[in-house]
């Protein structure tokens, strides 16, 4: 038998069913009338087996708000946490969609203000930001819709010229095959489109030319 259904926590979203002196499970509160449970009811097997269920449920809920309350995290990648963590994968699911309701998990509000951090201060490429995106958990579609407005009025030419300026000089003494080749590469993995990239070195080649006959 039911012997006590407590409130808990400090905001009281938690209730504590006992059964005797023994608390048998923590669920959410509002789940306390659905599961038809008050002071004197009967416990049987078929009662606990639903409150195992909402008990499990309330626990992937808690541990998502503290994963959110340690930063930022897409809808897939709280879901994958939850999961790594050992919670069921419908559990973590109806977790995270509790928290996209309440409007404190949004997929389309991160990705822009991560697209934008990236565009303004990580000299990358669209490739490069969609790809730090899709890390996030967030998915192909939307990276790739936010990383190319974050860069919409940008000059990624400009921008993979001057990174292409700036690491030459870290490569003195090597062949120009060598230099060429490792430019190039080094703008493709930052993300730089290949026409971009081949400008930049072309350019940089150039300059380091020009300099070498100074000198």
């Amino acid at each position: 038998m039911v012997s006590s259904v407590r409130l808990i926590g400090t905001d009281g979203s938690t209730a504590a069913i006992l059964v005797g002196r023994t608390r048998v499970a923590r669920v959410d509160a509002m789940e306390i009338r659905r599961l038809g449970i008050e002071s004197g009811t009967r416990w049987t097997a078929e009662l606990a087996g639903r409150v195992h269920d909402a008990a499990r449920a309330h626990a992937a809920y808690r541990h998502a708000l503290r994963l959110i309350g340690a930063g930022q995290r897409s809808r897939e990648d709280l879901k994958q946490r939850l999961v790594r963590a050992g919670h069921r994968e419908s559990d973590a699911s109806a977790a995270v969609d509790r928290l996209v309701e309440a409007g404190l998990v949004d997929d389309q509000a991160m990705a822009e203000r991560l697209a934008e951090h990236l565009a303004s201060g990580s000299r990358l490429g669209r490739r490069g930001i969609e790809y730090k995106l899709r890390r996030k958990g967030l998915s192909s579609a939307l990276s790739r819709e936010v990383s190319a407005r974050a860069l919409e009025h940008a000059d990624t030419a400009e921008m993979a010229a001057e990174l292409a300026r700036k690491r030459i000089g870290r490569m003195a003494g090597l062949e120009s095959h060598v230099i060429q080749r490792r430019l190039f590469g080094f703008l493709i993995r930052r993300g730089f489109s290949v026409d971009d990239a081949r400008r930049a070195v072309e350019s940089a080649m150039d300059e380091l030319a020009r300099d070498e006959e100074l000198h």
